[in-house]
């Protein structure tokens, strides 16, 4: 992250979230933790803005709220 010049509290809170990572998180088996994919969402969403037109952040997980990248 911090060769992507992200700004400081936008990689600082990355890292806590991704620290908190289960497998439980995700919804594959069960329901997952919602506070935590929004938690996610949100932070995709901020790490885009930041990263700007030159660079395009995809999922392939159905769980970020968007189709998955082909």
């Amino acid at each position: 992250m911090d060769a992507l010049g992200l700004p400081t509290d936008l990689a600082e809170r990355l890292r806590a979230w991704n620290a908190k990572y289960d497998e439980d998180k995700i919804p594959v088996d069960g329901p997952g933790d919602m506070a935590w994919l929004e938690e996610g969402k949100e932070l995709l969403r901020r790490t885009r803005e930041a990263l700007g037109p030159h660079c395009r952040i995809v999922v392939t997980e159905p769980w970020w709220g968007e189709a998955p990248a082909t």
